[in-house]
């Protein structure tokens, strides 16, 4: 009893450390938490640690050996396949594959299956994920955003525009990259006047979506 509550003490510690942002100090005591109580929850805590220290490979680490031992840990599962999108897309195709297996109805993994089918150039199976996505929330913007994007890259420019501007609609013009998608769709559809009054009322926050609006402005 005396183990399990100095155990507990350490896990609170370091939760705690965890959420004032001294990584360093919370890191050794989730892990002898975890070592303890190998909880998925005790295994998030550790990876969203290590990720926040800037050593995302040593998180995704944690999170794989845990799933090694926990083939059913969905929320481990998720949080990897997030880690993975950037570092190792084809790791996250098929850790969102794995997921809808057991969670078929679950409306983010389908969007993100979407888009990155979207990006491996499957429109086939992306068009599939991202209707299925759309039918059960598609009041979530980014799932109308990505809807858009997979209709448009099938051909679909109309249907793509219907739901970009849903998107755009439901951020009520809050959400630059998702208004900058919206731009586009207007300008495929050559609705230029919509799309120029647009482009002139946003300020980009990021490198990328200066470019984009760059773009954007050359095709005007």
């Amino acid at each position: 009893q005396q183990g399990l509550s100095e155990t507990n003490r350490q896990g609170m510690q370091g939760r705690i450390f965890l959420l004032e942002g001294q990584y360093d100090k919370a890191i050794p005591l989730l892990e002898k938490f975890y070592q303890m109580i190998p909880s998925s929850q005790n295994a998030i805590f550790i990876a969203v640690a290590n990720v926040r220290s800037n050593q995302q490979e040593k998180a995704i680490e944690v999170l794989e050996q845990h799933l090694e031992k926990n083939q059913d840990a969905v929320k481990v599962r998720e949080l990897l396949a997030n880690f993975y999108t950037q570092s190792a897309p084809e790791k996250a195709l098929k850790s969102y594959e794995m997921i809808i297996k057991s969670q078929p109805d679950n409306a983010i993994a389908l969007n993100n299956l979407a888009w990155l089918s979207m990006e491996f150039n499957n429109i086939d199976a992306a068009l599939v994920y991202a209707a299925k996505a759309y039918k059960l929330a598609g009041d979530i913007p980014n799932i109308s955003d990505t809807y858009a994007q997979v209709l448009l890259k099938s051909g679909d420019k109309a249907a793509a525009l219907e739901k970009a501007q849903q998107a755009h609609s439901l951020t009520k013009g809050g959400n630059i990259d998702i208004t900058l998608n919206y731009i586009e769709l207007l300008i495929f559809n050559s609705k230029n006047a919509e799309a120029r009054k647009l482009l002139n009322g946003i300020k980009p926050k990021s490198e990328a979506q200066a470019e984009k609006m760059t773009l954007l402005q050359a095709k005007l």
